[in-house]
């Protein structure tokens, strides 16, 4: 008989040969369950502490529907977090959180640690078991509601092992409580809570080249670590972790372009295997069609960040990759707040979508070492003395193909950290890849912006009497017109912009990534379309026909360009789609990339058979012009674009009122319009009628009550 078929019974039991329980175990599934048992942006139930709570407010089972409900993080910070507390100090020195969170099977958890960045004192308890204390006393020892806690400033997150946590955490609903102390009365309630389970970062896939990928994650388990992988769930390849300082990672070979993989991390512990849940990624293609999402100017923490990061989220099941454009995490990139302003943030995307980071100037006050612990990028040629004697590395600026485009990633954060010389190791390193390149499609892609009308206008900050922009402009647009390059995309000021093409060169900015908007300083001739809303931009390539869109956070377009490549026998002039012969056909104006002037492109106009040489602003028959007709489009993109007062500042004066100064442009009427929240309805002041901008700057004295005010000047249409 066969040794597989020889089984005793024992007293009902069946007893299996011990070699067949070993292989057995062998075949035993992994565990798995998802890394973010509580993720940052979550809606917590928090309530202040204007009386003391009953006893079991951190237990399970707590009634807390008459709590206020938001999304995490909590309070004030440089540049604000997801929810705001506008009432303290006023009235209590402590606000009270529970988040309820489900867990499908306990005993699959073998690591548990809880992510904090805060302010002041806090008391933090899993199923009402105290955990962890900072600034309140001896651990255990009562706090009372109108303590004060210790003094600790947030902008360092900071993981805190659990322990004991297989004795509290259960099967089925758990719960996280934390009270938070003010230190003082001068000092608000900061919070930003993640609880994570196995892996406290990641995975996420990185730097994809042609026939691999990199897969990198964090773990506080100890043992031999790899990445299973497959183009199927069965997975079936193995590729082993490797180590870094900040991050462990696994490179998946042997990739095809244009394919699905899937993937998971275990890690061989004492216990047994630990598992990730198995992600699902694409490698880039090698040639054809390609979708690319950009944005920059994001990590602010803010609910606009969140924003931004949903529509990222919805756009990138379409897309094929993501650059960002630099200003990655604010008030200033840090190792301590890399997850819970970036990584953390796009977790979900960052599993499956390959993503490219350029460095802002808000990425390098700490050096270059926190966004090196974070991003796994390509690298470039240049000669060691070469970055030497230019103060670069090997990954502070590459390139990379994608279907049929052809991506480079430059280096210009902001010129009083470094700006490009002539004939500097960069640009000739650009001159060679470009020239090397075969691409139809050629972007550039850097933090810097070529050209603004935003608050960078006339910035000099290597202070050499030329503006930063126009130094830039010198630099990079003789060499991309030279090489094809069609269009350059950048950050660095907080809005939307694109502007007319300069020798076929489009450049656009896409800097609404969720930090503060800036705002108009002046309205430069070449700008095509100006959009002061937090946004991403979505660029499609198919063939020779390129579209970008500017779509707003709820999908919605702020701003669209097409046209087609012309061949190089057809000189497209004034870079609208339509080469000399085309104009000449259809009536169009060769050296007017908008004939007509109804802010669309005559080659976006010829593809659909519109008359380039004729406004679109007819109504349908019905008068009604909606979503679908292409005339509501051409006349969504010809309206004209709002130029309302901006870069709106309020200042206290020693009277007591306060005082209103903006920016604005001339001859424009506006409204001054309050809130009693930001979040709030606004309606215009009922004591000041609309003015008139006279000039570039105004200001305006009101008075105003002891609760908190919020204010903003609208554009107001003529009589």
């Amino acid at each position: 008989m066969n040794a597989f078929a020889q089984l005793e019974f024992r007293r009902g039991c069946i007893q299996f040969p011990s070699f067949l329980l070993l292989w057995l175990m062998a075949l035993a599934p992994a565990v798995a369950i998802e890394p973010a048992l509580i993720s940052v942006g979550e809606t917590w139930a928090y309530q202040p502490g204007t009386t003391a709570l009953p006893g079991g407010w951190m237990q399970p089972g707590f009634d807390d529907s008459a709590w206020r409900r938001g999304p995490s993080g909590f309070g004030f910070t440089s540049r604000g977090e997801n929810t705001l507390f506008f009432d303290l100090p006023r009235g209590y020195v402590t606000m009270y959180f529970r988040k309820e969170f489900v867990v499908t099977d306990a005993a699959e958890i073998e690591a548990l640690a809880l992510r904090l960045d805060w302010h002041g004192g806090i008391v933090a308890y899993l199923n009402g078991a105290e955990f962890h204390r900072f600034g309140l006393g001896a651990p255990g020892s009562p706090v009372a509601h109108t303590n004060f806690g210790g003094l600790r400033i947030a902008g360092v997150a900071e993981d805190f092992p659990v322990p004991r946590f297989r004795e509290w955490l259960r099967t089925g609903t758990n719960v996280l409580a934390i009270e938070a102390h003010l230190t003082n009365p001068f000092f608000g309630i900061v919070l930003v809570p993640e609880l994570l389970a196995n892996f406290t970062r990641g995975p996420y896939v990185q730097a994809p080249v042609p026939g691999s990928m990199d897969v990198v994650w964090r773990t506080p388990l100890p043992g031999p670590a790899k990445v299973e992988y497959g183009p199927t769930p069965a997975l079936g390849l193995v590729a082993p972790a490797r180590s870094h300082p900040a991050y462990a990672f696994a490179t998946l070979t042997n990739l095809n372009a244009a394919a699905d993989y899937h993937y998971r991390i275990t890690v061989q512990t004492e216990r047994g295997t630990v598992a990730s849940p198995i992600y699902r990624c694409r490698t880039l293609p090698a040639s054809g069609p390609v979708t690319a999402l950009l944005f920059g100017d994001s990590g602010s923490g803010a609910r606009s960040q969140f924003e931004v990061a949903r529509e990222f989220g919805r756009q990138s099941a379409t897309a094929d990759l993501f650059v960002h454009l630099g200003d990655i995490v604010y008030e200033d990139f840090t190792i301590g707040q890399t997850d819970t302003r970036c990584l953390s943030v796009y977790r979900e995307t960052m599993r499956s979508l390959p993503t490219f980071f350029s460095w802002g100037n808000h990425d390098l006050p700490y050096g270059p070492a926190p966004f090196q612990s974070a991003f796994r990028m390509p690298t470039n040629n240049t000669a060691a003395l070469d970055h030497l004697e230019d103060h670069t590395q090997p990954d502070f600026y590459y390139s990379f193909d994608a279907g049929d485009a052809h991506f480079a990633v430059l280096f210009w954060p902001y010129s009083s950290l470094y700006s490009m010389r002539p004939d500097c190791p960069q640009l000739r390193w650009l001159e060679a890849d470009l020239a090397a390149s075969g691409k139809r499609w050629k972007f550039l892609c850097l933090h810097h912006p070529v050209n603004t009308s935003g608050a960078h206008r006339w910035d000099d900050m290597d202070l050499n009497r030329v503006e930063d922009r126009l130094e830039v402009q010198a630099r990079l647009l003789p060499l991309a017109k030279r090489h094809g390059v069609r269009a350059i995309f950048s950050g660095h000021d907080h809005h939307y912009e694109r502007f007319h093409p300069v020798e076929g060169v489009h450049t656009v900015i896409s800097g609404g990534g969720g930090v503060g908007l800036y705002g108009l300083a002046e309205r430069d001739t070449n700008s095509a379309a100006f959009v002061l809303r937090w946004h991403l931009t979505r660029l499609e390539i198919r063939d020779d026909f390129l579209r970008l869109v500017a779509l707003d956070t709820s999908g919605s377009p702020l701003d669209v360009l097409e046209f087609r490549d012309t061949p190089a026998d057809s000189a497209d002039a004034d870079g609208d789609g339509l080469g000399t012969l085309a104009e000449e056909l259809t009536g169009s104006d060769p050296r007017k990339p908008d004939t007509d002037g109804d802010g669309l492109p005559d080659g976006w106009e010829f593809l659909r058979g519109l008359d380039p040489a004729k406004p679109m602003v007819t109504p349908s028959a019905d008068g009604v012009i909606g979503p679908g007709d292409p005339r509501w489009l051409a006349e969504f993109l010809a309206e004209p674009i709002p130029r309302p007062a901006t870069e709106l500042m309020v200042h206290r004066l020693p009277d007591g009122r306060v005082q209103l100064r903006w920016l604005g442009v001339v001859g424009a009427r506006i409204e001054v319009e309050t809130a009693s929240s930001a979040d709030g309805t606004f309606a215009p002041l009922e004591s000041i009628a609309p003015r008139v901008l006279a000039d570039d700057r105004q200001a305006l004295e009101l008075p105003v009550g002891p609760t908190a005010q919020f204010f903003r000047v609208q554009p107001r249409p003529e009589p």
